[in-house]
Formats: structure tokens, sequence, C-alpha cells
């Protein structure tokens, strides 16, 4: 339930809708983007147990099982993704005022599976969690024969207002988890308390939490995360709009939070 309200208002705010055509040179920027880095972006399924107790009424729990999307950002196949993925109702807990003070929301994720480029699976399981960042740390938990390809981290790069942005994307299972490419714009560069960019949502296109995004000479920017605030209003569209906001965060940023992890190869030691 929790995490339907979640995708709903995702969907609401312009992260599932048609992309127009983009022509000329963002179009080629693209699709060299795609032939370069679109490994780097990688499925994984979550497995989620559910509970619910409020007074009264008792308790009920379930699981469900969903896809999310993860970028690799170590040879070693180390991936960070949206935390609130892995807990979506955390989103709603954050923004406060949404659920009364006796009702009790918990999520586990009790199995993580990643869904390679040629379909093979690989166990995974977390290792960092940061909920100031929305970031999740998954790391497989078995070795690869071969490097993964992977973002650098340490060759982030800013960008400016209004600048073209690259997201590269894997979709779902009714895509048989086709890889996809939408163009956006940064429509705001928030600096206070933290630096993080908001990207445009009017031009539609697959934009899934998780994804990276690039400038157009290819350069890696950020990962697209969610942030959350609190401030009451209830469960309405309008409340959901003023208190979440897709966000990509900074390549530094993500960087600071992977050195915690001890699966992370740090290029620069």
């Amino acid at each position: 339930m929790m995490r339907a309200i979640v995708y709903v208002t995702l969907a609401g705010m312009g992260l599932a809708l048609a992309m127009p055509v983009h022509a000329g040179s963002v179009a080629e920027a693209g699709r060299t983007l795609m032939e370069e880095k679109q490994e780097t972006v990688v499925t994984l399924k979550l497995v989620i147990e559910e509970s619910l107790s409020m007074p009264g009424a008792g308790g009920r729990s379930s699981e469900s099982t969903s896809e999310a999307r993860g970028t690799v950002i170590s040879p070693n196949g180390l991936i960070v993704m949206s935390l609130s993925e892995t807990d979506p109702s955390s989103v709603l807990r954050g923004m406060g005022g949404m659920f009364g003070e006796d009702i009790r929301i918990e999520t586990e994720l009790t199995d993580v599976t990643i869904i390679q480029p040629d379909g093979s699976e690989v166990n995974g399981r977390m290792v960092l969690r940061d909920p100031d960042y929305d970031l999740a740390f998954i790391e497989p938990t078995e070795a690869y024969e071969e490097e993964q390809k992977y973002v650098d981290l340490n060759d982030g790069t800013d960008v400016e207002l209004l600048e073209q942005v690259i997201i590269l994307n894997r979709l779902g299972r009714i895509a048989g988890r086709n890889y996809a490419a939408s163009v956006r714009r940064i429509e705001s560069i928030v600096e206070h308390p933290r630096t993080f960019y908001v990207p445009s949502t009017s031009e539609g296109g697959s934009m899934a939490l998780g994804s990276p995004v690039f400038n157009m000479d290819g350069e890696f920017v950020g990962v697209l995360l969610l942030r959350s605030m609190a401030g009451g209003g209830g469960i309405t569209a309008g409340a959901m709009r003023d208190n979440i906001l897709p966000i990509v965060l900074p390549a530094i940023d993500i960087l600071e939070a992977a050195r915690q992890t001890e699966g992370f190869q740090d290029n620069n030691g």
C-alpha cells in the first residue's frame, strides 16, 4: 500500500510519461552515452516485508516483490540506489503528519537480487544506508569473474542552471528490461543545507530513482534520488507534491558516503 501511494505520486510528477523528440547533437550525445554507459545501470529485485499496526485494529503484515534501479560505482560491482525504494513507507514517515502517532509502519528488506545486463542473477546485500541523502549501497555476495562497468565518482562534474542532462534507465519487465535514456534540464540548483540539482519533469520520459545522470559531454553528474521533508497536510496530491521531490545528488556526496563501505574501490585511494 505504501509503495503504491508513493509511486502514484511520482508518476503524477512526471516520472513516467512520454518523452518528446529531441534532435541533432542532443540525440547523438544520448546515443553515444547509451553505448558507453548503459551497463552501469542495473535492475535490483527486492523482497520487502511490510507491517502495519494501529490501536484497536491489531496488526497485519505482507510481503511484496518489486524492481528498482541502481548505479554501479565500483569495479567489483558495488551499487548505489535510492533508500526509499527499499523502504517506501519511510518517505511518508519522513514527511510527518501523514499518520497518527499511534499508527506504526515497519518495513524490512529481506532479499536483494542483482539482475545483470545478460539477464543472469547475482545475490546481493545492503551494506550501508544513509537516510539523510536517501542512499542505499548494495554489494554482490559473490565475486564477479570480470570487472564491472561502472561510473567513477571521482570524475563527477557540476552542471549549471538550465543545462541539459541525460538520465539513463533500465525499463521494467514489460519492456524486457531494455535500456532507455531521457533528456532533462536542470530547473533549479539548491545550495542549502546541501547542494542538489532539481531536474525538470515537464518533458516526461522514463526517469527511475537510482539512475545515473550525465551532462551532454558524457560526464557523470550524480544519481537520481528522492528528497522528502516534514510538512503535514495528510495523504493528498498537494501535500505529496510539496513535500517530496526527485533530485540529482552530486557525485561528490555519493563518494563521501561510499567511502564508508568496505566494498568500495576508490580509484583515488
